[in-house]
């Protein structure tokens, strides 16, 4: 179970990274993220052949950087990753990063990120799904909010409504 990110490739590595950051120096916020991320994008621009069917749709085979399933719009840092996405619509938000990219162009991309600037660019597919079934040929760097997950097959279903949150303006 996830709360709102489920993601593999770079961006897994980047939350990863970033957590061991965190043990190591106390420290937290978007900066560590942002530091994480430019020694990743520098140093690990690493691609990973995949297969992957969204509601049971046909099998898409592809290579990709980054592959974030989302609950919401937002993961690691305040990145806007899914602009789209909303929290209780039922639906899991996709957003595949596709080779080829250059070390300069994924920093652009990056930083386009964080505000969602990034949709429409080339290189970017977006999904959504209320199950999605994704398949590895070699483990890539997994992490499921901010934890360490490991695999190569991964079977991923949403349970719209599993929870219930009282705000402010809800009648007890």
């Amino acid at each position: 179970f996830f709360m709102e990110t489920l993601s593999f490739g770079l961006d897994a590595a980047i939350a990863l990274d970033t957590m061991e950051r965190r043990k190591k120096s106390g420290r937290k916020g978007a900066v560590l993220y942002m530091e994480s991320g430019f020694n990743q994008l520098m140093n690990h621009l690493d691609e990973y052949p995949y297969k992957a069917s969204f509601d049971g749709g046909a099998l898409n085979e592809s290579r990709l950087i980054t592959f974030a399933v989302q609950m919401g719009p937002y993961y690691g840092g305040g990145f806007k990753i899914c602009p789209e996405a909303k929290l209780d619509d039922g639906l899991f938000d996709v957003c595949i990063s596709h080779p080829p990219i250059t070390a300069l162009k994924a920093i652009k991309t990056f930083l386009k990120a964080k505000s969602g600037k990034h949709v429409g660019m080339p290189n970017f597919e977006f999904e959504r799904a209320r199950k999605l079934t994704l398949d590895f040929e070699t483990e890539p760097p997994a992490q499921m909010d901010g934890e360490k997950v490991t695999g190569k097959h991964f079977d991923v279903s949403i349970e719209h409504s599993a929870i219930r949150v009282l705000t402010p303006h809800d009648p007890l």
